[in-house]
């Protein structure tokens, strides 16, 4: 199934984009929210276009697909407003470095981008 049209690629800093999924497999009928995120994630992490939950030493982040303007992902904290770049968060796991964000937490990511899919499906802009 492919959307007709998908407004950005990141659920904190939107950037127009047309055709921007490319799934390997005919979605069903009745479209379902969590397929569409677990047929995102088998593609590899630099082609993927939804956030992504990972755990390494106890900590849980959720990864912010980059946009094509950015230099790197962004992993944010489960549960706090905290983020680290990918590239430190998959080479040193728990012991990267966070910094503060002012207002958005790993579950502020999941959430905006499961309300866009929601509202796309709603609009009709998948089939």
């Amino acid at each position: 199934m492919l959307p007709r049209h998908i407004p950005s690629v990141s659920a904190t800093c939107p950037v127009p984009v047309t055709g921007l999924f490319l799934w390997k497999t005919l979605m069903p009928a009745t479209i379902d929210i969590d397929r569409i995120f677990r047929e995102n994630r088998a593609s590899p992490p630099s082609e993927r276009t939804l956030p992504w939950e990972e755990t390494r030493d106890g900590i849980t982040v959720v990864v912010e697909p980059k946009p094509h303007w950015a230099d790197d992902m962004r992993a944010f904290r489960l549960e706090a407003p905290e983020y680290c770049r990918y590239t430190d968060w998959a080479a040193n796991g728990g012991h990267a470095r966070f910094y503060c964000h002012i207002d958005t937490s790993g579950d502020e990511v999941m959430m905006r981008a499961r309300a866009m899919i929601a509202r796309e499906i709603a609009d009709g802009l998948w089939d």
